[in-house]
């Protein structure tokens, strides 16, 4: 990716950009007749011109002009595939924008005090399209028949031509003056824009029906009483499958029945009295009633009143109010807006608080009300769903007896006229299919939920703010949601993921149960209090927010903490404690077992001191734990074989420190516990049982370890090993490095030599496995396997029934005795071997040099690279 600059005082003519080369245009430089051509190559966006002094007559026919503050641009040309953007400060003039050309004038971000953005002269061809944003301003623009001028907030366009078939749109915020529609052109005003001087007689659209590319497909214009009577559009379809149209009713503009075809978009700043099929955004001024059938809506500001929502419409009022709606079966409203991800993003004016009042939820009808957002006076009939989130508010609600209103959280109510739910399962669509009501202490015993019975294809059980529920159990494999507003004490599920909302509390014990293809259960607290709980095998928790007082981590279940805000937890052995980051300074965090795992992410440290483990995020100290000192000195172990994403893995273990000068003598490392050999220090006959674990550091020296199955012993860089036995399923990794001398590695028994580890003389029993993975294993004596990937042997001898097999790598001077057998593969070598009478060597393609084969010993060749013969006898090749 080259970039071409044009200093001050510089001119240039003729240039070409293509691919993703730039072009950069300083102060006081200036460029004639520029092209920009070529299309992305998926290592950018295409060629670029940056403008900070004067360009003329550039040519974008793919990639992007931009004009900075101080720049300008004269006469360019936007092709298809080009963009022209000028920032605030900066200017074009006399700019032609071609079909699928776009121009972008101003900043959506833009600050009321910055410079002005300003495009003059332009032309807008059909298909092309010229925005102005905020602090942008078009002066003197001509747009033609099948172009389009859009103004959005904050942008102003002035002295403009729109001739017959363009169209200029004013949004919400945006302004126009002193513009002239010639007949045939079309004004789409938004409510809530400006504009003024401007002729409108005959030109303010009605309805528009546009396509994806903004050409006018038909249109009405407002005239006389403004209204449209059973306007069909269902048969109008866009180019193709995937491009529906776009409908515009326009401020001022009444019409009763508007019907849609399913793949349509309808914004309504007008009157639409009975709306069917589509998707429906009803924005400030707007107004929508009647029959509303099929059709998916959402309110941005608008008033929808005395409507009717059948044949499964929905309705999301995210901002305005709504009003005396009747919910049919099928039919759903939500109050509200989801919570968005935070961002420095000025999405458009702020619309005024959610709310709905009167509201009629017949059988099968839902309503959901977010958080923020307010009810009131509505009727819940029987078999109605009236789902309240925490923080929202209701108030003068009346319920019917089987009507149903439920709390998630911690909601506001007053003056509620009928019985609470207290538990409720819906299936994956919302439908309800079970309640259990509040009523008297509100407590429900050893409730048992059958969810393949009740939401076979997955559903979400919520239990209220003010139900308790002692032992509930859910049964089933298909997903279910569980949201808990109010109390559980003792949950067992599989397939769940279940969330501990606001004022919700969980206790007892967490448990999976036992079902045929489902193993895990999940558990998220979003808020809530957790106490006096017990996670299981095979459970999860993770703590987002909210308060822990109290949890114990069993073997084989996970706490995940980002909100360091716990006290009182024990991790047993084989619990393990994920801190991926920690966005909340805790107190006393609790107590680590002797065989816990602990995860922690990047920027997460944790050191051991004194019998507490410090646990900190980037220097600050977070959490503090009591280690368990019950089985020996607690030691946080490293047990991270590859950093991932930078997580560090250990485990805490008990045992023994030998430290520099001390020598300890026939110590036994019992399971999952660990001796460590630090610099200077000497073991000597250290026992090493099931999972436990020797260490031996630099200048750290072990010697006559014996490990038994299931122990390991690492010889890190500097130290050393002597005269160790490694028994059935124990092993010895010898680290880069590390040394071993003469280690009996017996049946079932591995060593691994890895990278810059060396072994000295060791002997493999039969049964016994040393490998080498890019060491050096010098003076082996095998009755047993040896494998080389990499790295060397030197020296090895191979007696009868006993193998080597270079996978990879190189064998000096091997000797391969009576029933012996040395195998070279592809990428493996073998120099100066020695193969005895009865011995065998089979070479797949390997490289073998200096090769002895005696009398009576055979010689398998698989089309080897080289070879070169010593004494050679009873040679078969193949």
């Amino acid at each position: 990716m080259a970039q071409i600059i044009v200093s001050s005082g510089q001119s240039s003519s003729g240039l070409t950009i293509s691919g993703n080369d730039s072009l950069l245009v300083q102060s006081g430089g200036t460029v004639q007749n520029t092209v920009l051509q070529g299309s992305e190559n998926g290592m950018g966006n295409g060629p670029t011109e940056e403008v900070q002094g004067s360009s003329i007559a550039t040519q974008i026919g793919s990639g992007s002009q931009t004009i900075d503050a101080g720049g300008s641009a004269l006469s360019a040309t936007v092709g298809s595939d080009g963009v022209q953007a000028v920032q605030n400060g900066g200017s074009a003039s006399f700019t032609t924008i071609q079909s699928g050309g776009e121009v972008d004038v101003g900043d959506q971000e833009a600050d009321p005090d910055a410079s002005l953005a300003v495009i003059t002269s332009a032309t807008v061809q059909s298909g092309g399209e010229l925005d102005i944003y905020n602090q942008g301003v078009a002066s003197g623009t001509v747009v033609s028949s099948g172009g389009g001028l859009d103004i959005a907030e904050g942008g102003l366009a002035s002295g403009d031509t729109i001739l017959s078939g363009g169209v200029l749109l004013v949004g919400l915020g945006g302004s126009a003056t002193h513009e002239t529609v010639q007949s045939g052109g079309l004004i789409i005003k938004y409510a809530g824009a400006t504009l003024t001087d401007t002729n409108t007689d005959g030109v303010l659209a009605g309805v528009v029906v546009m396509n994806d590319d903004d050409s006018v497909v038909s249109s009405w214009l407002q005239s006389g009483d403004a209204t449209l009577n059973n306007l069909d559009l269902s048969t109008l379809s866009g180019p193709n499958e995937y491009e529906g149209l776009d409908v515009f009713v326009g401020g001022g503009e009444t019409v009763n029945t508007l019907t849609l075809n399913s793949g349509m978009d309808v914004d309504i700043a007008g009157t639409v009295n009975g709306l069917t099929s589509g998707y429906a955004d009803v924005f400030q001024g707007g107004v929508l009633t009647g029959v509303i059938s099929s059709v998916e809506v959402t309110n941005q500001g608008g008033l929808i009143s005395g409507a009717t929502l059948t044949q499964n419409a929905s309705l999301v009022n995210s901002g305005g109010l709504v009003a005396q709606v009747t919910v049919q079966s099928g039919s759903f409203v939500t109050i509200g807006m989801q919570p968005q991800q935070d961002d420095d993003d000025d999405d458009g004016p702020t619309l005024p608080a959610a709310q709905a009042s009167g509201m009629v939820v017949l059988s099968g009808g839902q309503m959901t009300v977010l958080s923020g957002a307010s009810i009131a006076g509505d009727t819940i009939s029987s078999g109605g769903f009236v789902y309240l989130s925490a923080g929202a508010s209701a108030s003068h609600e009346t319920i019917a007896d089987g009507g149903i209103l439920i709390r998630e959280g911690n909601t506001t109510v007053s003056s509620i006229d009928g019985t609470l739910a207290g538990l409720v399962v819906a299936d994956n669509r919302g439908a309800v299919k079970q309640v259990f009501f509040q009523s008297g202490s509100a407590t429900l015993s050893g409730l048992t939920l059958d969810m393949d019975s009740a939401t076979p294809s997955g559903g979400t059980v919520t239990v209220g703010y003010g139900e308790t529920v002692e032992s509930l159990t859910l049964t089933g494999s298909s997903y279910t949601t569980l949201n808990i507003a109010g109390t559980v004490s003792g949950l067992t599920a599989a397939g769940t993921q279940a969330t501990l909302m606001q004022g919700g509390v969980l206790g007892g014990t967490l448990a999976r149960s036992s079902q045929t293809g489902v193993n895990w259960f999940s558990v998220t607290n979003s808020g809530g209090s957790i106490s006096g709980a017990v996670l299981t095998s095979g459970v999860s928790l993770a703590n987002a927010s909210g308060q822990i007082d109290g949890l114990t981590v069993a073997s084989g279940a996970t706490l995940s903490s980002n909100d360091m805000n716990m006290t009182g937890v024990v991790v047993q052995s084989g619990g393990t404690l994920r801190i991926d980051s920690a966005t909340d300074i805790g107190s006393a965090g609790g107590v680590l077992d002797i065989g816990a795992s602990l995860f922690l992410g990047q920027g997460i440290s944790a050191v051991e001191s004194g019998g507490n483990l410090i646990v900190s995020s980037d220097g600050t100290v977070v959490q503090t734990y009591t280690l368990d000192t019950s089985d020996g000195t607690p030691i946080l172990l490293n047990t991270s074989n590859v950093a991932i994403y930078g997580e560090t893995n250990y485990t805490l273990a008990a045992g023994q420190i030998v430290s520099a000068g001390q020598t300890s003598s026939g110590y036994v490392v019992s399971a999952a516990g660990v001796q460590m050999v630090s610099a200077g220090g000497t073991s000597l006959s250290t026992t090493i049982l099931g999972s436990g674990q020797e260490v031996v550091f630099s200048s750290g020296v072990a010697s006559g370890t014996i490990v038994h199955s299931g122990g390991m012993e690492t010889i890190s860089a500097g130290g050393s090993a002597v005269g160790g036995v490694i028994s059935s399923y124990g092993s010895e990794v010898i680290s880069a490095g590390g040394s071993s001398l003469q280690t009996d590695i017996l049946a079932g028994g591995a060593q691994n030599v890895t990278t810059g580890g060396t072994a000295w003389s060791a002997t493999v029993e039969t049964g016994g496995t040393q490998t080498v993975n890019g060491g050096t294993a010098s003076g082996t004596q095998v009755s047993g396997y040896l494998s080389v990937y990499g790295g060397q042997t030197v020296s090895a001898v191979v007696s009868g029934g006993a193998t080597e097999n270079v996978v990879s790598g190189q064998a000096v001077a091997t000797t391969v005795q009576s029933n012996g057998q040395m195998e070279v593969a592809e990428h493996g070598s073998a120099v100066s071997a020695v193969v005895e009478t009865g011995g065998f060597l089979t070479d797949a393609a390997g490289v073998i040099t200096g090769t002895t084969v005696q009398s009576g010993a055979t010689a398998q060749v698989y089309g080897a690279s080289s070879y070169v013969w010593s004494n050679g006898s009873s040679v078969a090749s193949t």
